[in-house]
């Protein structure tokens, strides 16, 4: 779908319009690369390597840092005109950063389910994420239904 013009965007319009999801997917990355740099250097930036194996580390850190960058992506993408691909990519960066996010939640309950602080806040991130998801795709149907005059029943079949 080809961006209207009075739908134009400029990168500080999307810092202003998402800087807390800027701000997850950031601490996203950094999250995700300390966890990669734990492995690669065996300096402990963060304490969680220490319950998982190598792999579980390697392959959660890197799923959070390609998530993270894909939301910065989709957000900043604003010399494209299909705005579709900027909102796919979004998207599919929610996806991914909510299923690292989740899963580094279960790992913390499964080691210290006291600890709710601690755990809680990988679910919270990756429920907002999934929040953020849903309303991606509620304002792609809004927009689509505006420019091209669709109905809700064409996009369903």
């Amino acid at each position: 779908m080809v961006s209207p013009q009075w739908l134009a965007r400029t990168r500080s319009e999307q810092l202003r319009r998402h800087v807390f999801e800027i701000g997850f997917a950031v601490y996203g990355v950094i999250a995700g690369l300390s966890a990669l740099l734990t492995l690669w250097t065996g300096y402990d930036l963060i304490l969680t390597p220490l319950w998982l194996d190598h792999r579980s580390v390697a392959l959660l850190g890197t799923i959070l840092v390609v998530g993270s960058a894909w939301i910065l992506v989709g957000i900043f993408d604003v010399h494209c005109p299909d705005l579709s691909r900027s909102w796919h990519s979004e998207r599919f960066g929610l996806m991914l950063s909510s299923i690292a996010w989740a899963a580094y939640g279960v790992i913390l309950f499964w080691h210290a389910p006291p600890a709710y602080m601690t755990w809680l806040y990988p679910f919270l991130l990756a429920t907002q994420m999934l929040i953020r998801y849903n309303a991606t795709l509620h304002d792609e149907h809004r927009v689509r239904k505006t420019i091209l005059g669709e109905d809700d029943d064409d996009e369903r079949t």
